[in-house]
């Protein structure tokens, strides 16, 4: 087994701890919050994210691909402190203004003045979070996953006993709350290993170091920037847009099944935790060995990436009547189209981490995220006459992010001369395309069993056939 393979396998179980709690906690907000809480929880996380996506400025994937092409800890560190140092300087200003303007969000633009403090403790976190991505970003660059991977199960640990506690004391505003304990205890729990890595390598940078620094940063940095603030508004753009037309359980609903969709997305980002700094260094040293290695790493991703959306789309509704009960039926329908959605994003996530940005094609992902929003937007416009807004939006986001998808693969095609979806992609695809089929046809337990069972072997049958996946790798 590969190093690259060691660490993604190890991401990936670090991540699925956090999301296996996350889903718990979750199931626990749901189910102590009425549909309507849950609604204004959802318009309260999606103005935040909006807000506090300005102050990213690209620094933390930035200074990863910066930090991994350093060659001492001195460098390193100057590359950090620098980063740290604008993005705060950026996070102060825009927690400050989402603070004043609370009152004014909260009672003019949403009509809810519940959610005024909710906003303020908001405006807190973004600070916290701000430096929390440095932090995370000086671990990643630096190579160190083990403290990264630890951090990221023990805080979500953390997270389920707090947000228990506090919402069960204070109910509403207890979910506000104690997303402001797990930030805080977020830059703790990073700042511990990050000053273990650099306490004897202090280097500050002068300020002409500084002046070069930042635009090395940004020379990736800025694109992925505004790919960021793109994404936010994506992925928010339906709480946001339909919390000023609907009722707060309607957005409830929709939030709902966000949520759940949105889980997927967590195994892409542990991949790409690790590709992003692994892949850079591989296309650096050599581009047709980088070639072959993205592939042969990418067969597996694929493989276990598109195996959990279909299982996650064609369970949901055991899953969700077993979790949560009837209470949210009415998110069933749109929980297929945001899958895919996510799906689609995933992999606009993970070929960009893992071979958009080693290359450098920034103006070309610029490109794919404009596609992803203004598809998302267009195909809204197109389905609103069929008086049913919350499938719409579900349906218009899964047609912006494969559009996006698709001309990602045509950009690497023509610029990098890599066929990333082949045959093989194409097959393992098309075997696990019935039990997609039967979401929507057979309602029957014991059938279904049938279906996916089937679907499975085959799905496995093409792997081994492939060498996709080798019974040696799966004893190592």
């Amino acid at each position: 087994m590969s190093d690259l393979v060691k660490w993604q396998f190890l991401s990936l179980v670090s991540r699925f701890i956090a999301v296996v709690v996350g889903i718990a906690q979750g199931i626990f907000v749901v189910r102590l919050l009425s549909p309507a809480d849950y609604g204004l929880v959802g318009i309260v996380a999606s103005v935040g994210s909006v807000i506090g996506v300005w102050e990213h400025l690209g620094l933390a994937s930035g200074s990863t691909r910066e930090i991994s092409a350093t060659k001492s800890r001195e460098e390193a560190f100057k590359v950090f402190i620098s980063s740290l140092a604008v993005r705060l300087s950026v996070s102060f200003p825009l927690a400050l203004g989402l603070w004043l303007l609370a009152s004014h969000i909260a009672n003019n633009v949403y009509h809810q003045p519940l959610i005024v403090w909710p906003l303020r403790l908001q405006a807190i976190v973004l600070l916290l979070q701000g430096t929390q991505d440095i932090l995370g970003a000086a671990l990643s660059g630096s190579q160190k996953f083990k403290p990264v991977l630890i951090f990221q199960a023990a805080i979500a640990l953390v997270s389920l006993a707090v947000y228990i506690a506090l919402i069960n004391q204070l109910h509403f505003l207890g979910y506000f709350w104690a997303m402001l304990v797990v930030a805080l205890l977020g830059v703790v729990g990073l700042l511990i290993p990050v000053w273990q890595h650099f306490s004897t390598h202090w280097s500050c940078p002068s300020w002409i170091e500084f002046k070069r620094i930042m635009k090395m940063v940004f020379s990736i940095g800025l694109a992925i920037y505004v790919v960021k603030i793109i994404y936010t508004f994506w992925q928010r753009l339906g709480p946001l847009f339909l919390g000023t037309a609907l009722s707060a359980a309607e957005v409830g609903f929709f939030n709902f099944a966000l949520f759940y969709a949105t889980k997927l997305l967590t195994i892409s980002e542990a991949f790409s935790t690790i590709n992003l700094p692994v892949m850079t260094k591989k296309f650096v040293e050599n581009v047709e060995q980088f070639k072959i290695d993205f592939m042969k790493n990418f067969y597996k991703l694929y493989s276990f990436i598109f195996l959990a959306a279909v299982a996650a789309i064609f369970w949901a509704p055991e899953i969700i009547h077993l979790v949560v009960g009837d209470k949210y039926d009415h998110s069933l329908v749109l929980i297929a189209p945001l899958v895919l959605a996510f799906l689609g994003y995933c992999f606009v996530n993970l070929l960009g981490a893992s071979v958009i940005v080693p290359a450098k094609l920034l103006k070309e992902m610029i490109g794919y995220y404009v596609v992803l929003i203004l598809g998302t937007v267009v195909s809204f416009l197109l389905l609103r006459p069929l008086d049913q807004p919350l499938l719409a939006m579900s349906l218009s986001m899964a047609v912006g992010c494969f559009l996006s998808l698709t001309l990602l693969l045509v950009v690497a095609y023509l610029r990098i001369k890599m066929i990333i979806f082949d045959r093989k992609i194409v097959l393992l695809t098309l075997s696990l395309l019935p039990p997609l089929a039967a979401y929507f046809l057979v309602g029957d337990f014991l059938t279904k069993v049938v279906i996916f069972s089937f679907s499975t072997v085959i799905y496995l049958f093409l792997l081994f056939r492939f060498k996709i996946l080798e019974f040696k790798n799966v004893r190592s």
